[in-house]
């Protein structure tokens, strides 16, 4: 009996500490990407140095950073002329799938392929990206590829003007699959959290002619995801609210499957509201967006198009899957 009384007794309090977790995950992933925001407003405002130690402060107390932030910290480094905050953000960016290719293509980086550290790197790369490969679930990431291709097979053909004659039995056919898809990413979650950058790695241009070499997220699911809210269905903001905070959906991509459901769910599902990111733009400049906006860390309407007239950080936001 004393046995069951305390086994009881530390249920309860693991139940609670799970639901104090649960109750305060608020502050975990929103705080990663409202820092790694904060660190490009920095930068725009020519606040380099303290951009830069932002974000490996952030990167630091994180277990997982996404490749287009590290991206961004290389490209502050070079400017800031940083040799040391250079090759931190290079071998954060090759951890997360970035090829050494891409850094020795970069025209901002020209100056620095003759430094030692920079030979360094490169005799590094090959197993920097053995560890990337080892750190992603590959069923996943090739179950996923295998929806991605299917879906694109179907939206070819729903588009191909010769099929106009049976474009609705196409779109039914499609309609079934992505439901079956989007069903099956939903267990996927639940299992082992969304399958995003974090759990399948990034999209690279040879899975899919679709995608750009410099791309450099997980945007297949996304696109499925889409084109599910392209018309109305259930919403799962909560599931998808909760995966970001957690890390495993990048912040720009639970905004814009957001903004898909409340253009085109024609006011059938309820939804908290638009970011104005990638649809309803002419709303980007209203109070309750630019609110929603900061709170997930999103960079302003107006501060995206400094960023990009600037051209010191490859605007990723443009592109967003």
């Amino acid at each position: 009996m004393k046995a069951f009384k305390l086994l009881l007794l530390i249920l309860i309090l693991v139940s609670g500490s799970y639901l104090s977790i649960a109750d305060t995950l608020e502050p975990v992933y929103l705080t990663y990407f409202r820092a790694t925001k904060k660190a490009r407003v920095l930068a725009l405002n020519g606040e380099y140095d303290a951009s830069i130690r932002l974000l490996r402060t952030t990167f630091e107390q994180f277990d997982f950073e996404y490749a287009r932030d590290c991206i961004h910290g290389v490209e502050i480094a070079a400017i800031d002329n940083n040799d040391s905050a250079l090759k931190y953000f290079m071998v954060c960016a090759m951890k997360r799938g970035v090829p050494f290719s891409f850094f020795q293509e970069h025209a901002a980086l020209n100056s620095y392929a003759g430094k030692p550290f920079w030979q360094t790197l490169e005799e590094r790369s090959a197993r920097l990206y053995e560890k990337y490969l080892e750190g992603i679930n590959q069923d996943i990431r090739n179950e996923v590829n295998e929806m991605f291709l299917e879906d694109q097979a179907i939206r070819k053909r729903y588009y191909s003007w010769y099929n106009f004659p049976i474009r609705p039995f196409i779109h039914r056919k499609w309609k079934s699959l992505n439901k079956a898809q989007v069903a099956r990413m939903l267990e996927i979650t639940e299992k082992f959290g969304f399958p995003g950058e974090r759990l399948i790695g990034i999209d690279p241009d040879q899975f899919h002619e679709n995608i750009s070499p410099t791309q450099f997220s997980a945007g297949f699911p996304i696109v499925i995801f889409i084109h599910h809210y392209s018309q109305p269905n259930v919403s799962q903001d909560s599931t998808l609210f909760q995966q970001m905070v957690l890390g495993y959906l990048y912040n720009e991509h639970f905004a814009c499957i957001r903004d898909f459901q409340v253009r085109f769910g024609r006011g059938k599902y309820t939804v908290d509201g638009t970011y104005a990111l990638r649809q309803l733009r002419d709303m980007s400049l209203e109070k309750p967006v630019m609110e929603r906006r900061e709170n997930i860390g999103l960079l302003q309407s107006e501060e995206m198009t400094l960023l990009k007239a600037s051209g010191i950080l490859s605007p990723f936001w443009f592109r967003l899957y």
